[in-house]
């Protein structure tokens, strides 16, 4: 990746243009299109849990929500406490077979916590933790 990725956005990134989003969308789907225009710096970890929650953005959200991570497993950035470390779970196992990189500092933030944790860290069970 270019050393200033994270000053651009999702769709410059992925050089990959959506436009406006359809005039019958929902909010979800608006939301998604302007975030996706939005500086990856700029985006709140709302955001960043908003676009993994809908598989957009993995290649770059993934090292931005791991970074978030390190500083609060447990953040709550709308829902619950965990509510972007769930989305983070639950992302594609085909994700982290390519990026044994980013799977290894995602291993290393979860290295304290057993199997059955991390299972149910994946169905957002984070009330023994929080």
């Amino acid at each position: 990746m270019e050393n200033n990725w994270r000053q651009k956005s999702i769709e410059n990134l992925e050089k990959d243009f959506w436009g406006q989003s359809p005039k019958d969308s929902t909010t979800l789907v608006d939301t998604v299109h302007r975030l996706r225009t939005i500086q990856i710096e700029k985006l709140e970890p709302k955001d960043v849990r908003l676009l993994i929650g809908q598989k957009v953005g993995l290649k770059f959200l993934i090292p931005v929500a791991l970074d978030i991570l390190k500083d609060d497993l447990f953040i709550d950035t709308v829902f619950y406490n965990g509510d972007l470390l769930q989305n983070v779970m639950q992302v594609d196992k085909d994700f982290w077979d390519n990026n044994k990189e980013l799977k290894a500092q995602l291993d290393g933030l979860l290295k304290s916590y057993s199997d059955e944790d991390k299972e149910k860290f994946k169905k957002g069970k984070f009330h023994e933790w929080t």
